[in-house]
């Protein structure tokens, strides 16, 4: 019975210290939610531990996104086989190098939209890590456009054409005093009276002309 419980207790030690050799942490994958038509947009597989050696397989949407390099610290050799459109196969070395993160840079299609969807198929590395997450998405960032501000149904009217705008009444004229006028200057005579002076002169001249005929 002890021999039975102290093979069971080793196999268990075994077992436990097998677990913590092989899976350290969990890395993860990052990436910009959105990115313009025609720009870059950089993955980042990010680790832990120092990375030495690593073998990757990444997986993209060739149609709106272009690969166009790899980074992976400066002490680190990095070679990728891109001959494949939407996969690449990068293998990183080096031994002497403090970086913690690998990023793959893809530039959005000019005519970039919807989303694009990367993949990190395979990760394998000194560092015993696995990913949290594979996948990541970046979505195309819409350009807003003055008129996207403005609201429907709010188009300026000109008010000229306003069917709906009354006629305005004609207005009284004010002299410096601010007060309306409703006397002639000097004469001191009500507006209405002068006006009637004016037509009585004009008729009176009229009716001259006519007996000099």
């Amino acid at each position: 019975m002890k021999k039975t419980l102290f093979k069971t207790t080793i196999l268990a030690i075994i077992l436990v210290a097998a677990i913590l050799g092989t899976t350290v942490n969990a890395g993860s994958v990052t990436a910009p939610e959105t990115v313009k038509a025609g720009e870059e947009v950089t993955v980042n597989i990010n680790v832990d531990t120092a990375i030495e050696n690593a073998d990757i397989t990444m997986e993209y949407d060739a149609s709106k996104l272009a690969y166009k390099g790899t980074n992976a610290g400066a002490n680190m050799l990095v070679q990728v086989n891109a001959d494949e459109a939407g996969k690449l196969v990068i293998a990183v070395a080096g031994g002497d190098n403090t970086t913690k993160t690998i990023s793959v840079t893809f530039t959005a299609n000019k005519d970039f939209t919807g989303e694009a969807g990367i993949k990190v198929a395979s990760f394998e590395a000194n560092t015993n890590e696995t990913l949290a997450n594979t996948q990541v998405t970046v979505k195309a960032e819409e350009i807003k456009t003055p008129d996207d501000d403005k609201k429907p149904g709010e188009d300026e009217k000109d008010p000229s054409k306003d069917p709906d705008k009354k006629p305005t009444k004609p207005t009284t004229p004010t002299g410096t005093d601010g007060k309306p006028i409703t006397k002639l200057p000097q004469t001191g005579a009500p507006v209405f009276a002068g006006a009637i002076a004016l037509v009585v002169l004009t008729a009176g001249a009229i009716i001259l002309v006519k007996r000099a005929r």
